[in-house]
């Protein structure tokens, strides 16, 4: 659970996030075409992080354009 006010910086600095797919959250294309691997690698970070505000730094796009996608990717890896 993330705590009020963490920082991008906190969060990668606390989990075992490779470059590799460091390098895949920061580039990630727009259609999200990825496979079921990455996003499994993905769920430890992602439920790190309370406000998803807070990854555009790390996606490079607006929220809303994510918004609907990152409720789903939750709900199925749940």
């Amino acid at each position: 659970m993330a705590v009020k006010g963490i920082s991008e910086l906190d969060i990668f600095e606390k989990t075992s996030i490779s470059e590799k797919l460091l390098s895949k959250i920061r580039n990630i294309d727009m259609e999200f075409q990825f496979g079921r691997s990455y996003v499994e690698q993905l769920a430890p970070y992602l439920f790190q992080v309370k406000d998803w505000e807070k990854l555009r730094p790390v996606f490079k796009f607006p929220y809303t354009s994510y918004e609907g996608y990152v409720d789903s990717l939750i709900e199925d890896l749940q």
